[in-house]
């Protein structure tokens, strides 16, 4: 009997799924995109989630004229990821202008990258919101341009960034 009462225990608790969580970009924060987009204004953002509501903050908004050749809004994620304690073990969403150059062809490429960090130190609850939070960012950011598919990507850990961002190289 137990062992029954078990098993329908166990295909409820399978049955449950978090709700989809619809959180909206502003219009601010699309107008800040948009110059992201064209590469004018910001070129690394840093997006949190309010876990009580479905509302977005910009933790971080770096500026095209604040980074060198030497110091790209990429070296800024990885100190972030690495270094910072606010983002360290916290999750986040991080949208940044990614510039290299092609060593087969020599050219120079542009891409906005967009990637959820599900830090492994995190809560599990906060882990859960930002992965159903993630799906509608990501389709607003695929749907106006912000960001092509191919350039989104999750990560728990800095090879998980590491591996992903090697295509780029």
């Amino acid at each position: 009997k137990n062992f029954s009462y078990y098993n329908e225990y166990k295909s409820y608790l399978s049955s449950l799924t978090m709700a989809k969580l619809n959180y909206c970009i502003t219009d601010e924060m699309k107008a800040m995109f948009e110059e992201m987009r064209v590469r004018k204004g910001s070129a690394l953002v840093v997006l949190t989630l309010e876990l009580d509501k479905l509302d977005i903050n910009v933790e971080v908004n770096k500026h095209h004229n604040e980074f060198s050749p030497d110091y790209t809004p990429y070296n800024c994620v990885k100190e972030m990821l690495h270094d910072d304690a606010q983002f360290k073990n916290r999750p986040c969403i991080m949208v940044f202008d990614h510039h290299t150059i092609s060593r087969s062809k020599g050219t120079e490429n542009e891409s906005v990258i967009a990637f959820r960090w599900n830090a492994e130190g995190s809560k599990v609850k906060e882990r859960m919101i930002y992965s159903s939070g993630w799906k509608s960012i990501s389709t607003y950011f695929s749907n106006c341009g912000v960001c092509n598919s191919n350039n989104m990507f999750e990560a728990s850990d800095w090879d998980d960034v590491t591996d992903k961002m090697s295509k780029y190289e």
